[in-house]
C-alpha cells in the first residue's frame, strides 16, 4: 500500500470536491429547459431561481406528484415554488385545490427528526440519561399496573423485555415492540404490557409508536407538554 502524504491527502480531498461540484453542475443543467449553456451556472450553490426551475422542471410532468419548495440563502427566503394539488381533480370531497407555497399541510412524520432533536436536547441538559438507557424507566411513573386487551385479557406492565427496550433502539425503529397498535395513551399502554416481540436493535419495523414513545420520555422529563 502506498502511504500518503499530507499534502497528497489534501489534494485527493480538493479533486474529490471538485468532482462532486462538476456532477452537481452538470445534475443542474441537464434538468433546465432550455438546457443551460456551460457557463450559466458556476456556483455551488446555484442561482435560487435556478434551483427552483430545476425542481419545477423534475416534478412538473407527474400527474399526482404535488410538492412545495423554499430555497433560503443566509436566513432570507430567496424563491419559493409550487406544483400539482392539494386536493385532486378526482378528489370528491372540494377537488382541484392547488398546491401552493403556504398551502397548509399536515406535518406528519416530518415530526419525528423533530422529536428526535428534542430528545437528543433532553439528553444534553440531563448528562445522566444516555441513549442506552432503557425508555421505560423513564417513564414508569405514567405506565403501570395493569390494562386490559380486547376479549377481556388482564396483563400487567412491563410486559416481557421492556427493560431491554432503549431510547436508541426507539430512535431508530429498532425497539422489537409489537406494530399497529397505535399512540394514544390505551394504545401505549397495551403496548408496554405486551412486551417486546422482536429483537431489540435488529428488529426494524418503522412504527410510529416508537416515536410517540419518545414524546412521553420528554414529557416525564422535563415536565413539560409536548
Amino acid at each position: 500500500e502506498t502511504e500518503l502524504l499530507p499534502d497528497d491527502l489534501e489534494l485527493a480531498r480538493i479533486t474529490a470536491g471538485e468532482r462532486v461540484e462538476d456532477q452537481t453542475l452538470r445534475l443542474l443543467k441537464s434538468t433546465v429547459d432550455p438546457p443551460l449553456e456551460i457557463d450559466d451556472v458556476t456556483s455551488i450553490p446555484p442561482d435560487a431561481a435556478v434551483m427552483g426551475q430545476c425542481i419545477d422542471n423534475a416534478y412538473s410532468e407527474e400527474a399526482e406528484v404535488s410538492y412545495a419548495y423554499a430555497i433560503v440563502e443566509s436566513g432570507t427566503l430567496a424563491f419559493s415554488g409550487a406544483g400539482g394539488w392539494a386536493r385532486a381533480p378526482w378528489e370528491a370531497d372540494t377537488p382541484s385545490v392547488a398546491m401552493t407555497p403556504q398551502k397548509p399541510l399536515t406535518i406528519a412524520s416530518v415530526s419525528k427528526p423533530i422529536t428526535a432533536v428534542a430528545v437528543m436536547k433532553l439528553l444534553e441538559q440531563n448528562p445522566s440519561i444516555s441513549l442506552d438507557d432503557p425508555f421505560y424507566l423513564l417513564v414508569q411513573d405514567k405506565f403501570s399496573g395493569q390494562v386490559a386487551f380486547d376479549g377481556g385479557l388482564i396483563a400487567s406492565l412491563p410486559g416481557p423485555d421492556i427493560d431491554q427496550v432503549t431510547l436508541r433502539h426507539l430512535l431508530m425503529h429498532r425497539s422489537g415492540l409489537t406494530t399497529g397498535l397505535g399512540c394514544g395513551y390505551s394504545k401505549l399502554t397495551q403496548l408496554i404490557a405486551f412486551g417486546v416481540v422482536g429483537t431489540p436493535g435488529e428488529t426494524y419495523d418503522y412504527e410510529n409508536s416508537n416515536f410517540c414513545l419518545l414524546r412521553e420520555v420528554i414529557e416525564q422529563v422535563s415536565g413539560e407538554d409536548y
